[in-house]
């Protein structure tokens, strides 16, 4: 698998290209927005669902989020901004989401 971060990251080094990012766009934005009020999923669950993130590995992904969907309907609200941005492969924008969730859970 292809890290698009990892990759963007090279060819910009190489390239010496200097990136211009776009806003969120507005249902993406209100969709992450609504996530904070949802309820996420245990800590390990949000570990492991790191663990397949970070290794950028599509199937892993949707296989994870329905296994967790599945045992936890409740964090069904929760989960949907982040299978939005794994069927646009953007796991870089994942992944602070997740480490914010399991942050959140050792305060908790």
């Amino acid at each position: 698998p292809v890290r698009l971060d990892e990759l963007l990251d090279w060819l910009g080094h190489h390239l010496a290209l200097q990136w211009q990012g776009a806003p969120l766009a507005a249902p993406a934005a209100q969709a992450l927005r609504q996530q904070a009020h949802s309820t996420p999923p245990a800590r390990p669950l949000l570990q492991a669902l790191l663990q397949v993130v970070n290794l950028g590995y599509p199937r892993g992904v949707d296989k994870l989020l329905d296994q967790i969907e599945a045992e936890t309907p409740h964090c069904t609200p929760w989960l949907g901004p982040l299978r939005t941005l794994a069927h646009n492969f953007q796991f870089d924008r994942m992944t602070p989401v997740i480490q914010d969730a399991i942050a959140r859970s050792q305060t908790a």
